[in-house]
């Protein structure tokens, strides 16, 4: 199955992606999206198009808007089942609203640094959405270094003490991969860098604890660390620049 998601409609990958899919046959395709040329292309071909409002200021905002309708199709699909989880994922973005004020400290201990945020396998989805955050809002250079993989290749740098740069390590529950990461940040530690401990509630579900950090870190802490800077957090000129030139040169045959 392929779900292509686009929040403007008009990503030229997406759109190339799901006509690769609908080329091939055989492959059940369906959109989401607020509208563009993905709902015309697909809503030509009779493929399945849910439409979502576009009420956000920029796509990135619309991640819950986006998100439900997914769960929701794989669960129709019979790939996961979280119809009891989708009122929790909404409780994780109300108890990160509650953390405005830890927020806005992470943002301040983060000012003038390139961060190095340090996640395990578990996590790896709120520690990505968080380097983009840092991107798009902060307009800031970030690095997600995901355990294990990271600790057999990453961690060999820390010997080196780049200036800038600061380590933000992103813990759970205390299981396997909490015990793991405690033991990375003991060797991190021991070279000096002193990384910030983020903790997440390990006993909230597990759709309320991903919107709750992607929500929290992603959203709050970028949005706190964009006025500290005083970086306009909506616009993302050079993305749109990258794209305009993108059409601009046909590379995207769509």
């Amino acid at each position: 199955m392929v779900i292509a998601i686009s929040y403007s409609g008009n990503t030229a990958e997406t759109i190339m992606s799901a006509n690769e899919a609908l080329a091939r046959g055989g492959y059940p395709v369906i959109g989401i999206t607020t509208g563009g040329r993905l709902s015309t292309a697909l809503s030509a071909k009779g493929v399945p198009v849910i439409l979502t409002p576009p009420k956000a200021s920029a796509p990135r905002y619309g991640l819950p808007a986006l998100l439900y309708p997914a769960l929701i199709i794989l669960e129709r699909f019979s790939v996961v089942s979280v119809t009891n989880e989708l009122e929790s994922g909404i409780s994780g973005i109300e108890n990160a609203l509650k953390h405005v004020d830890d927020a806005v400290n992470l943002a301040r201990q983060l000012v003038n640094s390139v961060p190095v945020v340090w996640v395990t396998e578990s996590r790896r989805g709120v520690g990505i959405r968080f380097k983009n955050d840092l991107n798009e809002n902060a307009k800031y250079y970030s690095v997600v270094s995901v355990v294990p993989e990271g600790a057999h290749n990453d961690i060999a740098a820390v010997i080196t003490k780049q200036n800038g740069l600061k380590h933000v390590a992103i813990m759970g529950p205390n299981d396997y991969e909490g015990r793991y990461e405690e033991v990375l940040i003991d060797v991190i530690s021991s070279f000096g860098a002193k990384p910030i401990i983020v903790k997440l509630e390990g006993k909230m579900p597990p759709l309320e604890l991903e919107m709750y950090g992607a929500t929290y870190l992603g959203g709050i802490t970028t949005l706190a660390l964009a006025e500290l800077l005083g970086v306009e957090p909506v616009s993302t000129e050079p993305i749109d620049r990258l794209k305009n030139l993108l059409n601009e040169r046909k590379v995207f045959q769509v």
